[in-house]
């Protein structure tokens, strides 16, 4: 069976700076500009690892389809 290659994704994800702004004041630290820009550097390509997605989705497709 030949793959077929979509150019549209049909699941995305969005994160804005309120979910910065809730990890923060959960964390405890304060929110400051800094704080908030710091915070986003060290996030860039933090969800690029798709390795734990990928095998969710084998899983999934098991329990749906069976091993």
């Amino acid at each position: 069976m030949m793959r077929k290659t979509t150019v549209c994704p049909w699941y995305t994800e969005n994160w804005y700076d309120e979910d910065l702004e809730y990890a923060l004041e959960n964390a405890g630290i304060p929110l400051t500009d800094e704080n908030m820009k710091k915070l986003k550097e060290a996030c860039a390509g933090i969800f690029d690892d798709k390795s734990e997605r990928n095998k969710k989705l084998e899983n999934r497709a098991r329990e749906i389809f069976g091993e």
